[in-house]
């Protein structure tokens, strides 16, 4: 190993597929990234809990701060697992947090309507909670109540406007509710949406 960071690369990766490393290398940035990893780009949801697990066993020796983040990730995994032992974690968060879980956890299931009430608390908790939005209009979305999902579809769009999700949540939008004025906009984020999932 080269450098620090091949050295750090290392350790996460090592985490990641489930190797006994040496305590006292390891730090919570190691842990927290290779869990946002495992989520977030390689979809092993069911390792994510692995691993949050083993260190939560530890909690007593590891911040507060990092136990609430990883406690996140692990109920967000336990929600797509549709793992049981989510309602047993999802308690040890905090109120915005859980409310957001649960929003989450409710609309993969299908009970939009309760994800609905769930995102609006967070969103009444925390205005600018970037991901209780997007949830909100997937929810919306998914329960075909497309004039409510249209102004903070824009929103999200405009905040962010290379995000893939944002772009086709938009377009969902705009082509469901059946204005004929946005065609001309509808082709040109369709052709944007394109070009950002190019590599």
């Amino acid at each position: 190993i080269d450098d620090v960071s091949d050295f750090f690369f290392f350790l996460k990766e090592g985490l990641k597929q489930g190797a006994e490393l040496p305590q006292e290398y390891l730090i919570p940035s190691h842990y927290i990234n290779a869990i946002r990893e495992l989520y977030n780009y390689e979809r092993r949801y069911r390792d994510v809990v692995t691993l949050a697990e083993k260190v939560l066993e530890n909690h007593r020796t590891v911040d507060k701060l990092v136990i609430r983040e990883i406690r996140y990730w692990m109920c967000l995994a336990l929600a797509r697992l549709r793992d049981s032992r989510f309602y047993q974690e999802v308690r040890e968060l905090g109120e915005i947090e859980r409310e957001f879980v649960y929003g989450f956890y409710y609309r993969l299931i299908g009970k939009y309507e309760n994800a609905v009430q769930c995102l609006i608390r967070v969103l009444e908790m925390k205005p600018d909670h970037y991901r209780a939005k997007s949830e909100l209009v997937q929810s919306y979305l998914n329960s075909q109540q497309y004039e409510k999902a249209y102004s903070l579809a824009r929103e999200n769009y405009l905040i962010d406007k290379n995000n893939p999700y944002n772009l086709y949540s938009f377009i969902r939008c705009l082509i469901s509710i059946k204005d004929t004025t946005n065609k001309d906009e509808i082709i040109r984020l369709i052709y944007e949406l394109g070009k950002s999932s190019q590599p």
